[in-house]
């Protein structure tokens, strides 16, 4: 890989997550030594906003996992080097300190965290007009009708590339999720069971349901459920085994390990290839399952991982301990699916 131009390198660094940079220091040349490099340096700025105030503030090296809270210490960070800003917003006030923070920080993607009930306004005004508008988390557990005018409002400014939203939550919005899933732009739904307790709603069986039906429209898009999944594998079987009984009415299954197949080392190289399937990482990676319907060209699929260990750490890994994609050698266990806190459907 020497021959190839440095510009080259430095180019795909930029773009890299800084998951990819773990992976990339293992490569050799150049390319390790300047990734290496890249997430020494890479660093997030995290800050709470309340009353229109910065209320704390902090810079996470994940490279190190070294944190900086001092006000002197954070200035002194290049700003070169901040390439993830998250804000959270504890109401819906207005306020114009996430517009001083991003002038501040030029190179940063700005990621949201709403914990307020209601939706301001103005801030989905300026979440459309940003260039680069980062992951949003809304933390509401059920979305009013204002609320759900606003989420339109959003989802019609075609900027949003990751949402994440309460699993309860999603039963009144479900228009607004399938919308999202067919613009182009997105790329990763998240379904949290933040309590971790049983699943309300059938949401999860929903989506599966449309993505049936727009199979095509919703190629290479990402559904991911955290958190207690269990209720969530649930609703994957509720949708999963009646299809395979139409589809061969002389088998008699009962449990997704009788139609769930593996993927073959050569359909996991190709979702990695063609759908970035390996852009996903998990501490203990399952192998990859699949499910398909239709008949010769037909045929659609999801395809299905989940993480195996059942509590990881929320900080980076360390060179002892690095989190990988799921693959083909991945552990083959389907029973384990329903303890997971992690799983993951690629639509293809």
């Amino acid at each position: 890989m020497d021959d190839v131009p440095f510009y080259f390198y430095q180019q795909c660094c930029q773009l890299l997550s800084a998951h990819g940079l773990w992976a990339a220091q293992e490569l050799s040349g150049y390319y390790g030594l300047l990734a290496s490099s890249v997430l020494k340096d890479w660093a997030d700025y995290s800050t709470t906003i309340k009353d229109g105030i910065e209320r704390e503030s902090f810079i996470v090296h994940p490279g190190t996992n070294r944190k900086i809270v001092t006000s002197l210490e954070i200035e002194a960070v290049p700003k070169k080097f901040v390439r993830n800003l998250s804000i959270c917003l504890q109401d819906a006030k207005d306020e114009t300190v996430s517009l001083k923070l991003l002038r501040r920080l030029p190179y940063a993607e700005c990621n949201f965290v709403l914990f307020s009930p209601t939706i301001n306004e103005a801030w989905v005004d300026f979440a459309n007009s940003l260039k680069r508008l980062g992951p949003v988390c809304m933390k509401q557990k059920k979305f009013d009708s204002n609320a759900i005018r606003l989420l339109q409002k959003l989802v019609a400014g075609q900027k949003l590339s990751t949402l994440t939203v309460y699993a309860e939550a999603c039963e009144n919005i479900m228009d607004e999720l399938t919308s999202l899933l067919c613009q182009n732009q997105f790329e990763k739904l998240v379904i949290w069971n933040y309590h971790q307790g049983r699943w309300t709603g059938a949401a999860v069986r929903h989506l599966l349901e449309f993505w049936s039906q727009n199979s095509e429209k919703l190629k290479g898009k990402n559904l991911l459920l955290q958190e207690g999944c269990s209720g969530g594998v649930d609703q994957l079987e509720q949708f999963v085994l009646p299809r395979a009984l139409k589809a061969d009415p002389t088998k008699k299954v009962s449990t997704l390990q009788e139609v769930l197949e593996f993927s073959s080392k050569k359909e996991c190289d190709f979702i990695d290839k063609e759908y970035r399937h390996n852009h996903f990482y998990f501490a203990k990676p399952s192998c990859v399952y699949k499910f398909e319907e239709g008949e010769g060209g037909e045929k659609h699929r999801i395809y299905i991982s989940f993480e195996i260990a059942v509590q990881v750490t929320k900080k980076f890994p360390t060179a002892k301990r690095q989190h990988r994609p799921a693959n083909f050698n991945g552990r083959r266990d389907l029973h384990l699916m329903r303890n997971t806190n992690d799983l993951h459907i690629l639509f293809a």
